[in-house]
């Protein structure tokens, strides 16, 4: 549950950081280390992918559980700082992690996941 747990942060970094070398769009004093950055995050974002999939569906459920209600907080400090909450993708990705939340809930109910 805990690799799990940190695994999607994980991916998540990694992905931003593969799109930021991909785009370039930080690299305008130091453009030499474009490349060997590009290739770490890319080798992370893979890495990060498969241990999920290996990891299986059942923790990456019960870690939507976890996540889905704590986004609360986020939700509650962005409306404090009267900042837009969501952008479209970031609606689009907490959709997808409520909807698997439920899913999780729902297999935890009928017993299909122990914990």
């Amino acid at each position: 549950m805990t690799s799990a747990m940190t695994l999607v942060p994980y991916l998540l970094v990694a992905a931003y950081g593969l799109k930021l070398a991909w785009t370039g769009e930080t690299y305008a004093t130091e453009p030499g280390g474009r490349r060997g950055d590009l290739d770490c995050s890319a080798i992370a974002a893979v890495y990060a992918a498969a241990m999920l999939y290996a990891g299986g569906l059942t923790f990456l459920l019960l870690s939507a559980v976890i996540y889905a209600p704590g986004t609360a907080l986020y939700v509650l400090a962005r409306r404090e700082r009267q900042q837009t909450v969501f952008t479209p993708g970031e609606r689009l990705l907490f959709g997808l992690v409520v909807v698997a939340a439920l899913v999780g809930v729902y297999r935890l109910l009928s017993g299909a996941i122990a914990v």
